[in-house]
């Protein structure tokens, strides 16, 4: 079974309807962004995006902090790349906008810069 397969089945299996299906829109919409950016490590975009919410398992709260960590555990225990999964987790980490104004303002200014990309979607 492959990394995303995994991580696919585990938002699956942990997370609400809803929270996967947004998970499931945030990758297809990061994916895109990334073949438009010539981004060449997908599988990490996607990674991101799919297991961003994970911390949802212990409540909405603080979910970016409590996801991180449950991110990392889940990556290592499938031997993924040390310094991905360090990525990934940064990206979980700081994805929240209640607890991270300046990521927040970055989100908003990248969202209207990158608007036409949305659109074609």
């Amino acid at each position: 079974m492959s990394i995303i397969q995994a991580a696919e089945d585990l938002i699956r299996e942990k997370l609400d309807k809803e929270v996967v299906e947004h998970a499931l829109r945030v990758r297809n919409y990061a994916l895109k962004i990334a073949e438009d950016e010539n981004f060449e490590d997908k599988e990490l975009i996607e990674l991101a995006a799919l297991l961003h919410d994970i911390g949802y398992i212990k409540g909405y709260q603080y979910h970016e902090r409590n996801g991180a960590p449950f991110a990392r555990q889940f990556l290592n225990g499938k031997g993924y790349d040390l310094m991905k999964t360090g990525k990934i987790v940064n990206c979980i980490m700081k994805h929240d906008s209640k607890s991270n104004p300046e990521a927040a303002e970055e989100n908003r200014r990248a969202t209207i810069a990158r608007a036409p990309a949305y659109r074609r979607c």
